[in-house]
């Protein structure tokens, strides 16, 4: 799998979750510790709509407002100009401090992750795409920006060595599923 063929199924992936998310689970913690659900869906969407921003030279807002009354339709939004945006030639090598591979491995594994962590926080059965979940298992073990930057994520969590490969991810991120909620 591309990687820009692992973000189009990532986001696949996000799109029942996110819709999902109801105002009444606003308010609910999620793995993401410093997080409730609004926050969380507002992270998540807010960072797919700036990833173009990065791939045209600018400097992004991850912090920034994009929290509407409609998260579908705001996320459907933002995916449709991200992929426009991954998809030009030469978007992977895209040239600067980081490289566009960098990015792109953080765009998808903050999609896989907080999709995950939505599924969690809301109790959704996600369906989780496993050759997908492989691939940003593989990318992440092998990655050095997971921590390098010192903030993106977590220490890890020790997982069972036969739990889920999504399971797996989310203890190499430092997650662990809530109480109650989906595993």
């Amino acid at each position: 799998m591309n990687k820009l063929t692992a973000l189009e199924r990532a986001y696949a992936m996000a799109t029942p979750v996110v819709s999902a998310a109801t105002p009444d689970t606003y308010a609910r913690p999620t793995p993401c510790t410093a997080w409730d659900v609004r926050t969380l869906l507002n992270h998540l969407i807010r960072v797919i709509d700036q990833f173009p921003v990065v791939l045209a030279g600018g400097k992004a807002d991850w912090a920034g407002a994009a929290f509407t009354d409609d998260p579908p339709q705001a996320l459907r939004s933002a995916v449709a100009t991200n992929l426009v945006a991954w998809r030009k030639p030469d978007a992977l090598e895209t040239p600067g401090r980081l490289p566009g591979t960098y990015w792109v491995d953080i765009n998808l594994t903050d999609t896989v992750m907080h999709t995950w962590d939505l599924a969690q926080a809301i109790g959704y059965d996600l369906v989780v795409d496993e050759e997908l979940a492989v691939f940003v298992l593989e990318t992440c073990t092998d990655a050095a920006f997971l921590r390098d930057r010192g903030r993106a994520f977590a220490p890890a969590v020790p997982v069972d060595a036969d739990a889920a490969t999504i399971d797996r991810l989310a203890g190499l991120l430092g997650r662990q599923p809530l109480p109650g909620s989906v595993a």
